[in-house]
């Protein structure tokens, strides 16, 4: 072997092994990543539920400033539990995040949910919470809110001032950045015109991160299994703590799934296992894709939803013996 032959293989492999390297570094610092790694995670050997944490916390990208306190557990089937864990940092509640692990004879074997790694520290707070609340009610625009109506003060709740919240939220909620923000949550409900919202106000700039509408429902995150693509993490309607439905609200008019009587999917606690020998898993397939398929139009298009105007695509899944699937200007049906 010559020379140049051995000097040019020196080369590519010196090159090679900075280029992995960097990109095990670049990946190893990415909040993405760890997010989605950790989004769904099976156990080869089961861990102890109480060293779980213990064990996975820096993997995760969990600082010391970080705790996951125990909201819930819930009984599941074939002996499972499903305990759900909310994320905090420096006491502050983190927006959205609810992590589960699931638990046989106290061993975790698996684990999936919503949470934020590498939080740092964020900078001093620019905006109090007064100037919050005037934003928030710059953005809604009402021209009379619960508070200020002395009708509405004779209810309890209705009539009381908003106080502002301070949350830690990513950026691009629902979806994942590397980006957070230290943000006051502000739920504006109004009487002329009717509605309610919930505004977030980055502390830090005073920009709107995000508002969500909150009558009739609220927007959460929830995990379910899918018959082709596995766990994944979808967005549905919280309606009560113990009540989920599966429609997702932070998508232009709303997605519903329903099946061939015309009822809506529900779930109890938020994480979405409807294997049956109906196979009506089917319906988180059809939820999680209508997701995927809306915020392509969004990303690649600029188009927001099907007629450009947010309109609903709602699915029906069961619906009936025919080869193909059809949409009929309401429904896509399979």
């Amino acid at each position: 072997m010559s020379y140049k032959t051995n000097f040019f293989i020196t080369c590519i492999l010196v090159v090679f092994a900075f280029g992995k390297t960097t990109y095990s570094q670049t990946i190893s610092q990415s909040k993405v990543f760890l997010q989605k790694q950790y989004q769904h995670l099976k156990l080869e050997n089961p861990i102890a539920q109480a060293d779980f944490f213990a064990q996975k916390y820096r993997k995760m990208g969990l600082s010391s400033p970080n705790s996951m306190q125990l909201v819930s557990t819930i009984k599941g089937k074939n002996g499972f539990q499903h305990s759900k864990y909310q994320q905090f940092y420096n006491n502050i509640p983190i927006f959205g995040s609810s992590y589960i692990l699931h638990t046989k004879n106290d061993k975790v074997w698996r684990a999936s949910g919503y949470y934020l790694p590498l939080i740092e520290p964020f900078d001093a707070i620019r905006f109090s919470k007064e100037q919050a609340l005037h934003i928030a009610q710059q953005e809604m625009q009402a021209d009379l809110y619960m508070w200020e109506s002395n009708t509405m003060k004779k209810f309890e709740g209705r009539g009381d001032k908003p106080i502002p919240q301070l949350v830690i939220i990513d950026k691009a909620f629902p979806k994942s950045s590397e980006h957070y923000a230290l943000a006051y949550q502000i739920d504006l409900f109004s009487a002329e015109p009717f509605d309610k919202k919930r505004y977030f106000i980055d502390a830090k700039t005073g920009q709107v991160l995000l508002d969500l509408p909150l009558l009739a429902h609220t927007t959460v995150l929830g995990q379910g299994v899918c018959k082709y693509y596995g766990e994944q993490t979808i967005s549905v309607d919280s309606l009560a703590p113990d009540h989920f439905v599966l429609q997702d609200f932070s998508r232009g008019q709303g997605n519903a799934v329903y099946n061939s009587e015309g009822d809506i999917f529900t779930d109890e606690d938020n994480f979405w296992d409807l294997t049956n020998e109906n196979q009506d898993e089917i319906a988180i397939d059809a939820h999680y894709c209508t997701e995927k398929f809306y915020d392509l139009l969004v990303e690649k298009f600029d188009w927001n939803g099907l007629g450009n105007n947010g309109e609903s695509m709602n699915v029906v899944v069961h619906a009936g013996n025919f080869v193909n699937a059809f949409w009929d200007g309401d429904f896509a049906s399979f």
